[in-house]
């Protein structure tokens, strides 16, 4: 009986290591990088962008109803989705990447794209090279 309550104390003591270690990496510094994106101000702004977990791209995915099978291969997902799933994808990704949930509201048409994609190559689901070629298909329309 010893043993199991030592036991016990220690899976106690390594669940709360882990969560001091969730707490910590969350309450710290992120790494980012800075995306310029034109608002309906009319303005260019710089937006930091993070990398996101794997939580919040799956739940971006079935936001846009990404099914499971289609992850296979990146550029190919990004290249067969309808423009409606894109912009659910690209806005769910963008509000977790810049911990605004609001962003699209003040967001030019297709501005969600370069945060979103920056926020794929941060994570490193595509690999860097993947989303630097789509995001150069979604730049900032022409005025």
């Amino acid at each position: 009986m010893n043993d199991s309550r030592e036991e016990m104390e220690h899976f106690q003591q390594i669940r709360e290591r882990h969560q001091r270690l969730s707490e910590m990496i969350l309450q710290g510094t992120r790494f980012h990088e800075t995306v310029t994106v034109r608002c309906t101000d009319g303005q260019e702004h710089q937006v930091d962008v993070h990398a996101i977990s794997d939580n919040q791209i799956r739940i971006a995915f079935e936001e846009a109803g990404v099914e499971a099978k289609d992850l296979q291969n990146a550029k190919e997902l990004f290249d067969n989705l309808k423009l409606p799933q894109k912009m659910k994808l690209f806005a769910s990704v963008s509000a977790a990447a810049t911990d605004d949930a609001k962003i699209g509201d003040v967001l030019l048409p297709l501005q969600t794209a370069p945060i979103a994609l920056k926020a794929f190559e941060l994570s490193g689901f595509g690999g860097p090279k993947a989303a630097s070629t789509s995001s150069s298909k979604a730049s900032t329309p022409p005025r």
